[in-house]
C-alpha cells in the first residue's frame, strides 16, 4: 500500500464522553510494499496536537518538545519503559514504542462508541471492518483503505503477496521460530487462556516469510505478544537467551495497514496485525 495516514480511534457522533483522536501515519521500508510499518502516531486532544515520531522524536503541534511535559489540562506525555504515552485524565491512554508497537487504553465509558481502524469497542469482533459511511466489509484492504484521512494517498491495494517454499514454511512454523508462540510447553503458554496467540502467530509467519526469516523481525513479533500478556497482567518468562532475541532493539517492526482483524481486550485498543 502507499504511504497513508489513518484514523485509529476517535468517538463517533457521541457528545457524552471527551474527545479524542489518534492517526497513525505508515511507511515502506526495505523497499518491501506488501508490509507497512508504522512512522508516527498523533493524539489531538483538548486543541493541541502531539505526535510520537518513529525513534521517539516527540512534538507538540509541530515542534519538537523534550518530555516529561504537560502539552494542556489534564494531558500528560512521558516516557514509561520503552512506550512513548500520552495520558489523558478522562480515561484514555496512547502508547508507541517509536517502532513498531502502539496501542490505544479506554475506559468502558466508551463502549459501542468509538470509530476507527481499531473498532467500535462493543465486544462483537464480527462488526470490526465497519467503514466510516457504516457499512459492513470483509475485505481488509477495503476496510484499512476506507479510514485513510489523506486523499492524496494511493488507496491502491498491494496484491502481492509474500511466499515461502514449504522447507521455509516448515522451519517458520517449528518452535524455534513462530511456533514457539503456540507451544503448549513453552513460556507463552501461560498466556493463553487471556490472549489467542493465533494471530500473532499467523503474522509472524507472513513477515518472516517477506523478510527472509529475519531474526529482529522475529523478536518483534514475540515482543509484540508479550505486550499483550502483559497488559492482561500475565508474567512471561525468561524467553530470550544469549542466542536469541537477546536484547532489545529498535531495528525493524511492523504494524498492520493491510488489516486482517483487531483485538479488543476488555478497554484495550489493539491493532493486531504486523502486514
Amino acid at each position: 500500500m502507499g504511504n497513508c495516514s489513518y484514523l485509529m480511534s476517535e468517538p463517533c457522533n457521541h457528545t457524552s464522553v471527551p474527545h479524542y483522536e489518534v492517526h497513525a501515519d505508515n511507511e515502506n521500508r526495505f523497499n518491501k510494499p506488501t508490509i507497512s510499518y508504522l512512522k508516527a502516531v498523533h493524539v489531538y486532544v483538548r486543541g493541541v496536537k502531539i505526535s510520537i515520531l518513529k525513534g521517539g522524536t516527540v512534538q507538540l503541534n509541530g515542534i519538537n518538545v523534550n518530555i516529561p511535559l504537560t502539552p494542556a489540562t489534564g494531558v500528560s506525555v512521558l516516557k514509561s519503559g520503552k512506550h512513548y504515552t500520552v495520558a489523558m485524565d478522562f480515561g484514555v491512554t496512547v502508547r508507541y514504542d517509536g517502532n513498531h508497537y502502539m496501542d490505544i487504553k479506554v475506559i468502558k465509558d466508551y463502549k459501542d462508541k468509538l470509530c476507527g481502524l481499531c473498532g467500535d469497542y462493543n465486544g462483537n469482533s464480527n462488526d470490526d471492518f465497519r467503514k466510516p459511511d457504516g457499512s459492513l466489509t470483509t475485505n481488509p484492504n477495503d476496510f484499512g483503505h476506507s479510514w485513510v484521512t489523506d486523499p492524496n494517498c494511493n488507496k491502491k491495494p498491494n496484491t502481492t503477496i509474500p511466499g515461502c517454499t514449504d522447507d521455509e514454511l516448515d522451519r517458520y512454523e517449528s518452535s524455534g521460530y513462530c511456533g514457539m508462540l503456540l507451544d503448549k510447553n513453552g513460556p507463552f503458554a501461560v498466556c493463553h487462556p487471556k490472549v489467542n496467540p493465533n494471530s500473532f502467530f499467523k503474522d509472524c509467519l507472513f513477515d518472516l516469510c517477506e523478510l527472509d526469516g529475519a531474526q529482529p523481525i522475529l523478536c518483534e513479533s514475540i515482543e509484540s505478544y508479550v505486550n499483550d500478556c502483559q497488559d492482561r497482567g500475565v508474567t512471561i518468562g525468561t524467553w530470550r537467551n544469549s542466542t536469541f532475541c537477546r536484547e532489545y532493539r529498535s531495528m525493524l517492526g511492523s504494524i498492520p495497514f493491510q488489516f486482517q482483524s483487531f483485538q479488543k481486550v476488555n478497554q484495550i485498543l489493539i491493532p493486531s496485525v504486523s502486514h
